[in-house]
Protein backbone atom coordinates (compact mmCIF):
# COMPACT_ATOMS: atom_id res chain seq x y z
CA UNK A 1 0.00 0.00 0.00
CA UNK A 2 2.61 2.46 0.66
CA UNK A 3 4.23 1.81 -2.65
CA UNK A 4 0.79 2.68 -4.19
CA UNK A 5 0.58 5.97 -2.50
CA UNK A 6 4.21 6.67 -3.73
CA UNK A 7 3.41 5.99 -7.34
CA UNK A 8 0.38 7.82 -6.75
CA UNK A 9 2.16 11.10 -6.05
CA UNK A 10 4.78 10.71 -8.58
CA UNK A 11 2.11 10.58 -11.39
CA UNK A 12 -0.03 13.54 -9.30
CA UNK A 13 2.63 16.24 -8.75
CA UNK A 14 3.77 16.88 -12.63
CA UNK A 15 0.17 17.32 -13.43
CA UNK A 16 -0.29 20.53 -10.53
CA UNK A 17 -1.71 23.51 -12.46
CA UNK A 18 -0.93 27.47 -11.75
CA UNK A 19 2.26 29.03 -10.44
CA UNK A 20 3.21 27.56 -7.11
CA UNK A 21 5.91 28.70 -4.77
CA UNK A 22 7.67 25.18 -5.98
CA UNK A 23 8.03 26.89 -9.53
CA UNK A 24 9.73 30.16 -8.04
CA UNK A 25 13.39 30.35 -7.58
CA UNK A 26 13.18 33.98 -6.45
CA UNK A 27 10.94 36.15 -5.00
CA UNK A 28 11.26 40.22 -4.34
CA UNK A 29 8.04 41.54 -2.45
CA UNK A 30 9.34 44.67 -1.59
CA UNK A 31 7.90 44.54 2.09
CA UNK A 32 10.69 46.79 3.55
CA UNK A 33 13.84 45.86 2.02
CA UNK A 34 14.97 44.12 -1.33
CA UNK A 35 14.72 40.80 0.49
CA UNK A 36 14.35 37.33 -1.81
CA UNK A 37 11.36 34.99 0.44
CA UNK A 38 12.11 32.19 -1.62
CA UNK A 39 15.75 31.54 -3.09
CA UNK A 40 17.81 34.07 -0.46
CA UNK A 41 19.40 36.73 -3.07
CA UNK A 42 18.87 39.75 -1.39
CA UNK A 43 19.09 42.72 -3.22
CA UNK A 44 20.72 46.12 -2.54
CA UNK A 45 19.16 49.40 -3.42
CA UNK A 46 21.36 51.59 -5.08
CA UNK A 47 21.71 54.80 -6.06
CA UNK A 48 18.56 56.28 -3.92
CA UNK A 49 16.44 53.87 -4.21
CA UNK A 50 14.01 53.45 -1.24
CA UNK A 51 11.43 51.48 -0.17
CA UNK A 52 7.65 52.55 1.09
CA UNK A 53 4.23 51.23 1.16
CA UNK A 54 5.26 47.85 -0.06
CA UNK A 55 6.88 49.34 -3.18
CA UNK A 56 10.81 49.53 -4.27
CA UNK A 57 10.84 53.27 -5.47
CA UNK A 58 12.66 54.61 -8.58
CA UNK A 59 13.49 58.24 -8.97
CA UNK A 60 14.81 58.04 -12.61
CA UNK A 61 17.38 59.68 -12.38
CA UNK A 62 20.44 57.21 -10.68
CA UNK A 63 18.38 54.52 -8.31
CA UNK A 64 18.27 50.28 -8.71
CA UNK A 65 17.99 47.09 -7.62
CA UNK A 66 21.30 44.96 -7.79
CA UNK A 67 20.13 41.37 -7.59
CA UNK A 68 22.85 38.82 -6.56
CA UNK A 69 21.05 35.95 -9.60
CA UNK A 70 23.94 35.18 -11.82
CA UNK A 71 24.24 31.66 -10.42
CA UNK A 72 21.00 31.22 -11.23
CA UNK A 73 21.24 32.72 -14.43
CA UNK A 74 23.82 30.70 -16.26
CA UNK A 75 21.23 27.32 -15.18
CA UNK A 76 18.11 29.15 -15.95
CA UNK A 77 16.85 27.61 -19.47
CA UNK A 78 12.79 27.67 -19.30
CA UNK A 79 12.17 30.72 -17.31
CA UNK A 80 9.42 33.41 -16.53
CA UNK A 81 9.83 37.18 -15.16
CA UNK A 82 7.12 38.99 -13.68
CA UNK A 83 6.60 41.78 -11.98
CA UNK A 84 4.21 44.80 -11.08
CA UNK A 85 5.29 48.21 -12.09
CA UNK A 86 3.79 51.66 -12.05
CA UNK A 87 5.63 53.56 -14.50
CA UNK A 88 5.43 57.22 -13.25
CA UNK A 89 6.11 59.02 -16.74
CA UNK A 90 6.95 58.74 -20.17
CA UNK A 91 10.52 58.85 -20.77
CA UNK A 92 12.98 58.60 -23.57
CA UNK A 93 13.29 55.08 -25.15
CA UNK A 94 15.36 52.00 -23.64
CA UNK A 95 15.23 52.41 -20.02
CA UNK A 96 14.71 49.29 -18.32
CA UNK A 97 12.39 47.32 -16.01
CA UNK A 98 14.75 44.71 -15.72
CA UNK A 99 18.03 44.49 -17.29
CA UNK A 100 20.08 41.06 -16.02
CA UNK A 101 23.87 40.90 -18.09
CA UNK A 102 27.51 41.74 -18.23
CA UNK A 103 27.59 44.38 -20.02
CA UNK A 104 25.85 46.43 -23.24
CA UNK A 105 27.02 43.32 -24.95
CA UNK A 106 25.28 40.71 -23.53
CA UNK A 107 22.06 41.20 -21.63
CA UNK A 108 18.56 40.13 -21.22
CA UNK A 109 15.83 42.55 -20.46
CA UNK A 110 12.43 44.35 -20.75
CA UNK A 111 12.14 48.07 -22.01
CA UNK A 112 8.53 49.67 -21.67
CA UNK A 113 9.69 51.42 -24.54
CA UNK A 114 11.84 51.03 -27.17
CA UNK A 115 13.39 53.35 -29.73
CA UNK A 116 13.89 51.62 -33.02
CA UNK A 117 12.30 54.06 -35.44
CA UNK A 118 12.29 51.27 -38.41
CA UNK A 119 9.76 48.81 -36.23
CA UNK A 120 6.65 50.81 -37.62
CA UNK A 121 3.60 50.43 -34.97
CA UNK A 122 6.00 48.41 -32.90
CA UNK A 123 7.84 51.62 -32.03
CA UNK A 124 7.87 53.49 -28.83
CA UNK A 125 6.28 49.81 -27.23
CA UNK A 126 7.12 46.87 -24.93
CA UNK A 127 10.16 44.92 -25.87
CA UNK A 128 11.98 41.93 -24.94
CA UNK A 129 15.74 41.09 -25.89
CA UNK A 130 18.32 38.90 -24.97
CA UNK A 131 21.75 38.81 -27.15
CA UNK A 132 25.02 37.17 -25.28
CA UNK A 133 27.07 39.60 -28.15
CA UNK A 134 26.00 42.25 -29.37
CA UNK A 135 23.32 43.91 -31.76
CA UNK A 136 23.59 41.48 -34.61
CA UNK A 137 22.93 38.45 -32.40
CA UNK A 138 19.67 39.79 -30.61
CA UNK A 139 16.14 37.92 -30.40
CA UNK A 140 13.68 39.97 -29.77
CA UNK A 141 9.66 39.99 -28.90
CA UNK A 142 8.21 43.14 -30.05
CA UNK A 143 4.28 44.10 -29.78
CA UNK A 144 2.36 46.81 -30.77
CA UNK A 145 1.28 47.84 -27.18
CA UNK A 146 2.54 50.59 -25.33
CA UNK A 147 3.19 50.39 -21.96
CA UNK A 148 0.36 52.04 -19.45
CA UNK A 149 1.87 55.12 -17.64
CA UNK A 150 0.49 56.01 -13.95
CA UNK A 151 -1.31 52.60 -13.25
CA UNK A 152 -0.17 49.29 -11.74
CA UNK A 153 0.55 47.36 -14.45
CA UNK A 154 1.56 43.53 -14.27
CA UNK A 155 3.89 42.49 -17.13
CA UNK A 156 5.84 39.20 -17.48
CA UNK A 157 8.37 37.57 -19.85
CA UNK A 158 8.00 33.59 -20.83
CA UNK A 159 11.17 31.96 -22.55
CA UNK A 160 9.91 28.70 -23.36
CA UNK A 161 13.27 26.69 -24.36
CA UNK A 162 12.20 23.18 -25.21
CA UNK A 163 10.17 24.83 -28.27
CA UNK A 164 12.17 28.15 -28.74
CA UNK A 165 9.12 30.40 -28.10
CA UNK A 166 9.35 33.16 -26.12
CA UNK A 167 6.13 35.03 -25.15
CA UNK A 168 5.49 38.59 -23.48
CA UNK A 169 2.21 39.95 -21.73
CA UNK A 170 0.73 42.65 -20.18
CA UNK A 171 -2.04 42.67 -17.55
CA UNK A 172 -2.57 39.11 -18.30
CA UNK A 173 -2.88 39.60 -21.34
CA UNK A 174 -0.83 37.67 -24.41
CA UNK A 175 0.93 40.70 -26.34
CA UNK A 176 3.63 39.10 -28.51
CA UNK A 177 5.08 36.24 -29.59
CA UNK A 178 8.38 35.32 -31.13
CA UNK A 179 9.16 31.85 -33.19
CA UNK A 180 12.51 30.92 -33.07
CA UNK A 181 14.03 32.08 -30.05
CA UNK A 182 17.06 30.03 -29.58
CA UNK A 183 18.88 31.73 -26.59
CA UNK A 184 17.71 31.20 -23.14
CA UNK A 185 19.24 32.85 -19.77
CA UNK A 186 21.74 30.14 -19.39
CA UNK A 187 23.32 31.62 -22.39
CA UNK A 188 24.44 35.25 -21.04
CA UNK A 189 26.58 33.15 -18.03
CA UNK A 190 27.60 34.05 -14.69
CA UNK A 191 25.52 37.31 -15.50
CA UNK A 192 27.04 40.08 -12.98
CA UNK A 193 24.71 43.44 -13.37
CA UNK A 194 21.40 42.38 -12.30
CA UNK A 195 19.78 45.35 -12.34
CA UNK A 196 15.68 46.89 -11.82
CA UNK A 197 15.09 49.82 -13.09
CA UNK A 198 18.70 50.14 -14.89
CA UNK A 199 19.91 49.64 -18.73
CA UNK A 200 23.24 47.95 -19.46
CA UNK A 201 23.95 51.31 -21.53
CA UNK A 202 25.05 53.74 -19.36
CA UNK A 203 23.01 56.43 -21.78
CA UNK A 204 19.67 54.86 -21.44
CA UNK A 205 17.51 56.52 -18.92
CA UNK A 206 16.68 54.55 -15.56
CA UNK A 207 13.36 53.83 -14.82
CA UNK A 208 11.16 56.11 -13.17
CA UNK A 209 8.52 54.75 -11.09
CA UNK A 210 7.82 51.44 -8.55
CA UNK A 211 7.84 48.12 -8.32
CA UNK A 212 6.07 45.78 -6.28
CA UNK A 213 6.56 42.36 -6.67
CA UNK A 214 9.24 41.05 -9.11
CA UNK A 215 9.60 36.78 -9.13
CA UNK A 216 11.58 34.78 -11.25
CA UNK A 217 10.39 31.38 -12.53
CA UNK A 218 12.35 27.97 -13.60
CA UNK A 219 9.60 27.22 -16.05
CA UNK A 220 7.70 28.91 -18.94
CA UNK A 221 3.97 29.87 -17.62
CA UNK A 222 1.49 29.13 -19.78
CA UNK A 223 -0.95 31.58 -20.83
CA UNK A 224 -3.65 30.51 -18.10
CA UNK A 225 -0.87 30.75 -15.30
CA UNK A 226 -0.10 33.94 -16.17
CA UNK A 227 -3.54 34.95 -16.54
CA UNK A 228 -4.33 33.99 -12.96
CA UNK A 229 -1.18 35.59 -11.40
CA UNK A 230 -2.38 39.17 -12.43
CA UNK A 231 -5.78 37.95 -11.24
CA UNK A 232 -4.75 36.98 -7.93
CA UNK A 233 -2.06 40.21 -7.98
CA UNK A 234 1.07 40.82 -6.62
CA UNK A 235 0.70 39.53 -2.80
CA UNK A 236 -0.89 36.28 -3.63
CA UNK A 237 0.52 32.67 -5.42
CA UNK A 238 -1.77 30.95 -7.45
CA UNK A 239 -2.70 27.59 -4.58
CA UNK A 240 -1.99 24.60 -5.53
CA UNK A 241 -4.61 22.06 -6.30
CA UNK A 242 -5.52 20.17 -3.43
CA UNK A 243 -3.36 17.06 -2.39
CA UNK A 244 -5.28 13.62 -3.18
CA UNK A 245 -5.37 11.78 -0.03
CA UNK A 246 -4.74 7.66 -0.45
CA UNK A 247 -5.07 5.47 2.72
CA UNK A 248 -2.18 4.12 3.87
CA UNK A 249 -4.28 1.04 5.08
CA UNK A 250 -2.96 -2.61 6.18
CA UNK A 251 -4.01 -5.72 3.93
CA UNK A 252 -7.00 -6.03 6.90
CA UNK A 253 -8.85 -2.95 6.85
CA UNK A 254 -8.20 -2.13 3.51
CA UNK A 255 -10.78 -5.21 2.15
CA UNK A 256 -13.94 -5.18 2.00
CA UNK A 257 -16.05 -7.11 4.80
CA UNK A 258 -17.16 -9.89 2.38
CA UNK A 259 -13.60 -10.43 1.20
CA UNK A 260 -12.66 -13.77 1.36
CA UNK A 261 -9.03 -14.19 0.00
CA UNK A 262 -6.87 -10.88 0.73
CA UNK A 263 -4.82 -10.05 -2.20
CA UNK A 264 -6.91 -10.52 -4.91
CA UNK A 265 -9.81 -9.21 -3.63
CA UNK A 266 -7.87 -5.57 -2.41
CA UNK A 267 -6.66 -5.93 -5.84
CA UNK A 268 -10.39 -6.03 -7.40
CA UNK A 269 -11.39 -3.38 -4.47
CA UNK A 270 -8.53 -1.04 -5.83
CA UNK A 271 -9.48 -1.42 -9.22
CA UNK A 272 -13.02 -0.71 -8.63
CA UNK A 273 -12.04 2.71 -6.74
CA UNK A 274 -9.95 3.52 -9.86
CA UNK A 275 -12.09 2.58 -12.26
CA UNK A 276 -15.11 4.28 -10.83
CA UNK A 277 -13.72 7.64 -9.75
CA UNK A 278 -10.40 7.92 -11.46
CA UNK A 279 -7.02 8.80 -10.74
CA UNK A 280 -8.84 12.10 -9.50
CA UNK A 281 -11.91 11.17 -7.87
CA UNK A 282 -14.18 11.92 -10.80
CA UNK A 283 -15.30 9.58 -13.96
CA UNK A 284 -12.90 10.28 -16.43
CA UNK A 285 -14.65 10.85 -19.97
Amino acid sequence: MRMLVLGLAALIQPLTAGPSSAEIVHRWSFGSDASDSVGGANGSLEGGATVSDGRVVLDGQNAYVQLPIGRTMERLTNSTFEAWVIWDQMQRAWLRIFDFGTGPGASLYVTPRNGRSDAGSSTNTLRFTITPAGDPNEQQVNTPDRFPVGAETHVALTIDADIDVARLYLNGNLVGTQEGVTLSPADLGNTTNNWLGRSQFGSDPYFAGSISEFRIHNAALTAEQVAQSFQLGADKLVPNPPAVEVADATAADAQPADCCQPQPCCARSRARILGRHGLFGRRRR
